[in-house]
This record gives structure tokens, sequence and C-alpha cells, in this order.
């Protein structure tokens, strides 16, 4: 191909281009939806029939450590393989969610309040319970498993919240 050819393909490839990006932001700003976009509405219609079903069952939670305690929102924060803090998740809380708290049985408890146990880095093995506690105790750096429920209006709810508080471990 010569010289004379090889700028005439690349002018015609640059109109070309040109008037695709014209005609697209063009078909934008008329109002023209494209193809991929028609029927998100009946999408979205079969999305909210799926959240309102009392069929499905939805098993969504949240962990992490209590960030923060505003009115009845726990905000939650992970952590990642590497150490680093995850984005928070404001958890607004049901007011008849149940809420357990893992506590230090002492020594000699029966084998039937033993739900688990707790092993430090030096060996020392600690036996678990769990009661139920209020709402106004847990505390910021609380570790916390909270139970969802996602509402049709995409909102969530906390349901249930497990906690390990941040003092569970006896200072020695």
């Amino acid at each position: 191909m010569d010289k004379k050819t090889a700028t005439v393909v690349i002018i015609i490839a640059i109109i070309l281009i040109g008037a695709s990006y014209y005609v697209g932001l063009n078909m934008g700003s008329q109002g023209i939806v494209p193809e991929i976009q028609k029927g998100t509405e009946a999408k979205l219609e079969k999305i909210d029939s799926l959240l309102a079903s009392e069929a499905a069952r939805w098993n969504i939670s949240v962990s992490g450590m209590v960030k923060e305690i505003s009115g009845r929102n726990l905000t939650v924060t992970g952590f990642t393989e590497e150490g680093q803090e995850t984005v928070p998740l404001t958890v607004p809380i049901a007011q008849d969610a149940k809420i357990i708290s893992d506590y230090i049985l002492p020594a000699g408890a029966a084998a039937e309040e033993i739900t688990s146990t707790i092993t430090t880095a030096e060996g020392k093995v600690y036996n678990l319970g769990e009661k139920e506690i209020s709402f106004e105790e847990i505390k910021t750096g609380d570790s916390v498993f909270v139970s969802l429920n996602l509402k049709t209006d995409y909102t969530i709810e906390g349901t249930e919240v497990r906690v390990s508080p941040v003092d569970l471990i006896p200072a020695e």
C-alpha cells in the first residue's frame, strides 16, 4: 500500500470514529435508549417481586468491629486479609432484634452452658457461654455479626446481633 492510500484509509477511519461518537451522543440527548437498557423496568419489577416474596429466604449478614454507635445504628467495619479496614457500613438495628453476647464462664461451669472455647496466644483456654443483652450494652470496638433483613425498599435492618465484647478476655 502506498503512502497516499494509507493516508486516505486513516482519514476515513478517523471520520467514521468521529461520526459514530457524534451519533452516540446525539442519540442520548434525544432520549433514544440503547437496546441493552430496554426492559430495565421489567427487570426491576422482577427484582422487587423477588425481594417481597415470602418464599425467598435471604441470609445476608455483616460482620466486623463496631466503629460507632448512634441511636440504634451500628457502624461496622471489616478488615481485609492485609489488615486494612474496609469501608464502614451503618446498620439500623430493629427494636425487637435479638442481641446475644459471648462471655467467659467461671471455672467448673456445666458442660451444657459451654457454647464454645477460645484460646489465647499464650495457650490459655477459656470456656464461653452466651447471654441475651440489651442494645445499650454494645460498645465501640466490640466484634459483631449482624443478621440482616433486606427490605423491598432496598434498605437493610439488623434482626439479630451476636457480640464478642472487646474486653472478653480478662487482662492478666
